[in-house]
């Protein structure tokens, strides 16, 4: 399978740091404060990470992926 197949199989799409940490933010502003945060397509995970370093009170942070390119084992 070619890198572009994947690409539309998979809908791979990795949101970029600076969006994931302004969207984290903007979401703290107004007061979403998580105890658990579920991330069910996390890619490289940087959606995990701005989560993590925005919303430091929460209890359990969770990555999930299906693609074989980004999961670790």
């Amino acid at each position: 399978m070619q890198a572009s197949q994947v690409k539309i199989e998979y809908g791979d799409f990795q949101t970029p740091p600076e969006l994931t940490e302004k969207i984290c933010q903007k979401l703290s502003q107004i007061h979403v404060n998580p105890d658990v945060i579920i991330e069910p397509t996390c890619g490289i995970g940087n959606f995990l990470k701005a989560a993590a370093l925005t919303f430091k009170q929460t209890e359990k942070i969770l990555g999930f992926e299906i693609n074989p390119n980004y999961s670790v084992s």
